[in-house]
């Protein structure tokens, strides 16, 4: 199974102003810099705990057609599309009349319709199954504060630390806070 983001947010859990604060910057001659660190601190922290904080879209691929179908990545918003690829390499969109999708809880949850009806096709050896999502808060104001923190920190880290190696320091004091604040919310594959 593999997970492809197709869009990135619009907006970042923390912004420029809030960052700048933290680092006790006041000039923008930085700007770009402490941007670039903002959207690694996001990308960092959703890897981590497997989560989307802001609405983004995504497509699952899978060679095995099993359901019920857990979508990865909470928090799902909806369902876009089901294509199921064919021999020939060609996708075919499954009426969504076939399934149920389920996104009520934290997981998105894809279920077979009461009369579903299988697509009419031979199946590719490999990325049968592809499913268009959207996962990620509709307001980035619900991205918990923690995530934030864990933002902040990791920004005001890599700002302070521009060079892979410090040293004199011991570097898992960040790592073990950074754990601390997102560990509880994390999603582990299983």
């Amino acid at each position: 199974m593999q997970i492809i983001r197709l869009s990135n947010p619009e907006k970042e859990p923390i912004t420029y102003s809030q960052a700048k604060a933290q680092l006790r910057v006041d000039l923008d001659t930085e700007k770009e810099l402490i941007e670039s660190y903002i959207i690694a601190a996001r990308e960092y922290c959703e890897n981590y705990q497997n989560r989307v904080y802001y609405t983004s879209n995504f497509k699952l691929i899978t060679d095995t057609v099993e359901f019920p179908l857990e979508i990865p990545r909470p928090p799902i918003q909806s369902i876009t599309s089901i294509q199921f690829q064919d021999k020939d390499g060609d996708l075919n969109t499954w009426n969504s009349e076939n399934y149920i999708a389920d996104t009520t809880g934290e997981f998105g949850v894809i279920r077979l319709a009461e009369n579903y009806e299988y697509p009419d096709i031979t199946f590719a050896e490999s990325n049968i199954l592809q499913v268009t999502f959207v996962a990620g808060f509709d307001n980035i104001e619900n991205v918990p504060q923690r995530v934030k923190n864990a933002c902040k920190l990791l920004v005001s880290h890599w700002y302070e630390n521009r060079t892979p190696v410090v040293v004199g320091t011991i570097s898992t004091e960040v790592e073990i806070t950074i754990q601390a604040l997102l560990g509880s919310d994390r999603v582990v594959p299983v």
